[in-house]
């Protein structure tokens, strides 16, 4: 499993008072180790809990703000299966009716809940929520596409492991993916003034890794 210290750090802060944290920590720890996630694990929500670390301060973020990040960061992949697509698509959903039973558990406030809640369900379009906390998360999510924090193709190879090692043929996931990124490209990726900078950054990569698909280009060891 993919070290969580960070974000373990900042449960415990919110919730090692409380008596069902260990069960809600055991929960969310288990479900980023299933073997079948190569980039939805403990290594994506560690990084994206640095991240937000990082912009709260340096924006001066409430601690209202601040929860309101982690707790998505935390349960927005809590239920995450490549397979078959009927429940793909429903991952976001799933998660946020497990996020809730934790927050309910936990007795987060109602107004950090919702906010909560919008914020998973904000995950599946990426798409403005007029919440400028909430739009931040969805950019930190994304920064992947942008090489951050790590180089673009580690996640590009990550992805596919992902979909390709839970049954979905190569083929048919090259055809997807490639439909995916160029359907991105030129449109914003990120939405915030925070991250808009890295919109032609990740464009660049999509479009070269849309190129080493069709040519079946290895991924590492690219630059």
């Amino acid at each position: 499993m993919k070290g969580m210290k960070k974000t373990k750090e900042k449960f415990d802060r919110y919730f090692a008072h409380h008596p069902k944290a260990s069960a809600v920590w055991e929960r969310i720890e288990r479900a980023h180790s299933e073997p079948h996630r190569c980039h939805h694990n403990g290594r994506h929500i560690e990084e994206n809990s640095k991240l937000i670390e990082q912009y709260v301060q340096e924006l001066g973020l409430t601690s209202d703000d601040e929860i309101v990040l982690d707790l998505i960061n935390m349960t927005h992949d809590i239920i995450y299966q490549c397979v078959p697509v009927e429940t793909y698509l429903k991952n976001e959903e799933r998660s946020t009716k497990v996020a809730q039973l934790f927050m309910a558990a936990l007795e987060v406030p109602n107004t950090i809940q919702d906010r909560v809640i919008q914020g998973i369900e904000a995950t599946k379009t990426h798409l403005s929520t007029n919440d400028s906390t909430l739009d931040l998360f969805l950019d930190i999510d994304m920064s992947p596409l942008a090489g951050v924090p790590r180089p673009y193709f580690e996640y590009a190879q990550d992805t596919m492991d992902e979909f390709v090692g839970a049954g979905i043929p190569q083929d048919l996931y090259v055809e997807k993916r490639g439909e995916f990124l160029r359907s991105y490209i030129g449109q914003p990726v990120f939405i915030t003034q925070y991250f808009s900078h890295l919109n032609e950054t990740a464009w660049a990569n999509m479009e070269s890794e849309a190129k080493k698909l069709e040519k079946s280009e290895p991924f590492l060891n690219a630059h």
